[in-house]
């Protein structure tokens, strides 16, 4: 199940011809991808959508959002989306319909699926949309590392390109597809014909959204959505965003879990090893707060 990228899966990265959401069909698995406003996860100012059968794409577009909040100059460098690009595109509340009806039922796959699905809960949550779709997500993110365990990165721009895929990176239509062909390829790893297949024989037990999963903003934020292992409200550009951080012997500022709290914080997996324990892979990193860590090579 190889997938083949042509000519016509590439669409030259302009924020203002994303061409629309597609059309719900029946298929094997969802692939989506929110780029944000700002550093909020209610920021959504895009959306891409690839919707696959095997290792076919059925159909594949993206829409602005207008996120009416404002737009952090950072994230514009990143993904290219002003606020004048943003005028007169629907916001999430208008959209909402569209998404519910490709996501409800189906599989899902993101990559780093923690992100996009926080961006959805909490730009839905801006609205007090507090019902929503339905469905299983994977992240392609997480099993790729557990498929091709040493790489220097899991980015999706280090890895889907490492994979054959060419596409303009944090353009949502173009992140959602080299999504789905990064699914298709850890499937081919695998010897599987299908995300299916992967996880009734791997145990890649996909996460579940329900209409529970939708709050109001207050309720929201009131949980948190924090755990011991991602934090939800981090900022994925940070570059520690999605690594794997071991701590080594002993620390001298601060404890353990201080230690883990503050990596968690900017987004990043942490653990402890015994003292004197040194990962393979791993190289020495000062990070922004000046904690000296271990991030996975």
């Amino acid at each position: 199940m190889t997938a083949v990228v042509t000519s016509d899966s590439i669409r030259q990265r302009t924020p203002g011809s994303g061409g629309g959401l597609p059309q719900p069909t029946a298929c094997d698995f969802v692939a989506i991808d929110f780029e944000t406003a700002n550093e909020t996860r209610g920021s959504a100012c895009a959306v891409g959508v690839t919707v696959m059968s095997g290792d076919h794409v059925l159909a594949s577009g993206s829409t602005l959002i207008n996120p009416e909040t404002y737009f952090n100059p950072y994230c514009t460098a990143v993904n290219g989306i002003s606020e004048r690009d943003v005028a007169g595109a629907p916001t999430i509340r208008e959209l909402w319909p569209a998404l519910s009806e490709l996501l409800d039922g189906a599989l899902v796959v993101a990559h780093n699926a923690s992100f996009d699905m926080s961006v959805l809960q909490h730009s839905a949550a801006r609205y007090e949309v507090t019902d929503g779709p339905s469905f299983e997500v994977l992240c392609t993110y997480r099993m790729a590392r557990v498929v091709w365990p040493g790489l220097p990165s899991y980015s999706l721009g280090y890895v889907a390109p490492w994979r054959g895929t060419t596409f303009h990176h944090h353009e949502a239509g173009d992140d959602s597809r080299a999504c789905a062909l990064l699914a298709v390829a850890i499937c081919d790893e695998l010897g599987v014909p299908g995300l299916h297949a992967a996880i009734d024989s791997h145990r890649f037990l996909p996460s579940r959204i329900t209409p529970e999963s939708y709050q109001s903003h207050h309720a929201l934020e009131q949980h948190g959505r924090r755990n011991a292992v991602e934090n939800v409200d981090a900022d994925t550009h940070h570059p520690l965003f999605g690594k794997s951080i071991c701590f080594t012997g002993a620390l001298n500022s601060m404890t353990r879990h201080s230690a883990m709290k503050r990596v968690t914080d900017v987004g990043a997996d942490g653990c402890t090893t015994t003292h004197g324990t040194d990962p393979r892979g791993s190289l020495g990193a000062w990070v922004r707060f000046g904690l000296r860590v271990r991030v996975d090579a």
